[in-house]
Parts: C-alpha cells; structure tokens; sequence
C-alpha cells in the first residue's frame, strides 16, 4: 500500500508543478531615427527694379533688398545652409536689343540673418547659416537673407537679368 501512496504523490506532485511553470520570451525593439531635415522659404522670387535715381554720378548702382527671403530649417542633426549660383553669369533678355554683357554672378552679394556682412555669389557652395538640432520655431532656425545687385550704366544694357541661386541644407 505504500508503494500506491508515494506513487499518488509523485503523480499529484508533477502534474501540480506544470501549473506553476513558466516560459519567457525577450522581444527587442529596435527603431531607426533617419537625418531628418526640412528647409522652406517663404518666396522663391526677389526682385530688383533699377530707377534713374540709384546710379552715382559715376554711373554705378547698388540696389539692396532687405529680408527678401526667410528660410527655415527643421532638423534633429546639427545642420549647415549652403548657397551657390547654378550658372556664371544671368541669363539676359535684352529690352531694346543689346548684347549680352555677361554679367557675373559675382555681381550678386548676400547677407544672412540681418548683418551687413555681405558675400559675393559663385557657384561653389558658400555657407550662410548653420545651427543644432530643432524644429522651424527654435531660436537661429529662421534665417533671413539680404540681397544686393552692383550693375552700371556703361556695362548693363537695359533688359531683364535673371540669375538662379541654390540653397542646400545638409547635416553639418
């Protein structure tokens, strides 16, 4: 009769340690945060209308636009704003058919974020703004850009000079 007791209890004892048991799984989660960035400007037109009464007497003019366009950069890397002129020289539409005087890009300047500090164009990259990582509100995010055009009477025949310029955000 023994023998049937300590079986009864071997049996009750393994079929109540299953109740008990457990089994664990570890899941990972792994996610994957890309550079992220974004660049808008608030117009993608500047325009400089010359007068009469912009040229110096000795027939030179410099027109400037303050604030004519304000990019803004959303980022969660440091970042770096670039701008370079995708040709040399304006294209020219002459008014009263003169020659195209192949006016350089040169001839534009810039100035960011409200300085006086201008820079002539070209069509290496030249770096205007950079800042930490932050959405288009968060402070040095908006940049502002000045623009000066240098013509003259004797080298600037009257037409319209259109010359497009590049900005590039990059992880800086």
């Amino acid at each position: 009769m023994k023998i049937k007791y300590y079986c009864l209890a071997a049996i009750a004892l393994g079929a109540g340690s299953s109740l008990f048991a457990q089994s664990s799984q570890h899941v990972n989660v792994n996610a994957v945060v890309p550079v992220l960035m974004n660049l808008t400007v608030d117009t993608n037109e500047v325009s400089m209308i010359f007068a009469q009464s912009d040229y110096k007497a000795d027939g030179t003019a410099d027109k400037q636009v303050v604030n004519a366009t304000t990019f803004k950069v959303s980022s969660n890397s440091r970042w770096r704003l670039y701008v370079s002129s995708n040709t040399q020289t304006f294209s020219f539409n002459p008014s009263s058919g003169g020659q195209n005087p192949g006016k350089s890009c040169g001839d534009l300047s810039l100035s960011p974020n409200d300085t006086n500090n201008y820079f002539s164009v070209t069509t290496g990259n030249k770096d205007i703004g950079n800042g930490m990582p932050g959405g288009f509100d968060d402070a040095g995010h908006s940049i502002p850009v000045n623009y000066k055009l240098h013509t003259t009477l004797a080298g600037d025949p009257p037409g319209t000079y259109v010359l497009t310029l590049t900005f590039t955000l990059m992880p800086g």
